[in-house]
């Protein structure tokens, strides 16, 4: 994947499944990473990527790799959840994003997240919760929607992670 300078743009074309959070960088994502499928929608469960995922399969609309930016709507039951997860993916790289949120369900699913990819060759960890640590202007006062400044912050997390840059 290539990054390119002179407009700040990643050449990679991941399909991203999100909840709120990531509905409200989709629009500087979109520039970052113009190649990216981003599928996000309001109150998404983690439960709901296998379906999401074959809905793009079927239409061509997969991407290279898959994000799955959920976990903020409700606690990981275990790991074997992430599991069913990745192998609905066809054996492409998953990256699981780490939440922050104030919820019961942010350090377990945190931990669960790390844990699995900790263990798995094609799983990494994009991590939200350690990008936006010390950052309360990346959020609003519920603690877990963007701020422009935070749709920023995670639109650059998310290129970092496939560009270096």
């Amino acid at each position: 994947m290539a990054y390119d300078a002179s407009s700040g743009s990643c050449s990679a074309d991941p399909l991203i499944i999100g909840d709120s959070v990531a509905l409200g960088a989709a629009e500087p994502l979109q520039q970052i990473m113009p190649k990216a499928i981003i599928d996000a929608q309001v109150s998404r469960q983690l439960g709901t990527a296998p379906g999401i995922y074959a809905q793009h399969a079927a239409a061509g609309t997969a991407g290279n790799a898959v994000v799955v930016a959920l976990g903020d709507n409700g606690a990981i039951r275990d790991e074997s959840t992430l599991q069913g997860i990745v192998e609905a993916f066809d054996g492409k790289p998953v990256y699981f994003l780490t939440l922050r949120a104030p919820v019961s369900w942010q350090d377990p699913n945190n931990a669960t997240i790390r844990s699995f990819a900790a263990h798995h060759a094609n799983v990494g960890v994009i991590d939200w919760y350690g990008t936006s640590e010390g950052h309360s202007e990346y959020l609003y006062d519920d603690g877990t929607h963007l701020t422009p400044q935070g749709r920023d912050a995670y639109a650059i997390m998310m290129r970092q992670a496939f560009c270096g840059q």
